[in-house]
């Protein structure tokens, strides 16, 4: 069960005054939405970023439970919902983070993004390039194998 806590006065301030602004998607359709917006926290690494970061929907951008008029003026190239995938999403809409910069521009509110928890992969290649680097510098009276491990104080495999 995922609790969170309750938004600061800030952010409830900042929530309130995005309010007037509708639904972020539809403003990239050029038609503004300010009918049943939900909030929409944005995920890093499968996890809200909190509220700050956090953009309205309308229900159809958010859930796909798309108005009678909505399926009129939305052709069905740009109706995706994000609960339909961020991929489909951001492909018509652009990502999440575009979004939140566009409303934090009309906020004039910073666009300061957290530095990513995520790691990168380690380079295997990287680690493959120190090890031939270091097989260069064994004498030339090692050799055959084990003869790197030997080098290296005995840390072989």
């Amino acid at each position: 069960m995922n609790h969170t806590r309750p938004p600061t006065k800030y952010e409830r301030e900042r929530i309130e005054a995005m309010k007037p602004f509708g639904c972020v998607a539809c403003a990239v359709l050029g038609v503004p939405n300010l009918n049943h917006l939900e909030l929409h926290h944005i995920l890093d690494g499968g996890q809200r970023m909190g509220h700050y970061f956090s953009i309205f929907l309308c229900r159809g951008h958010h859930q796909g439970d798309w108005s009678d008029s909505q399926l009129e003026w939305i052709e069905p190239k740009h109706r995706y919902a994000i609960s339909d995938g961020r991929k489909l999403f951001n492909a018509a809409y652009g990502s999440e983070r575009e979004l939140w910069e566009r409303v934090q521009n009309k906020l004039k509110l910073p666009k300061v993004w957290p530095a990513s928890k995520i790691l990168p992969r380690r380079d295997h290649g990287q680690a493959a390039r120190v090890v031939a680097d270091l097989a260069c510098e064994v004498p030339e009276t090692a050799h055959g194998p084990g003869a790197v491990g030997s080098a290296l104080g005995g840390m072989e495999r």
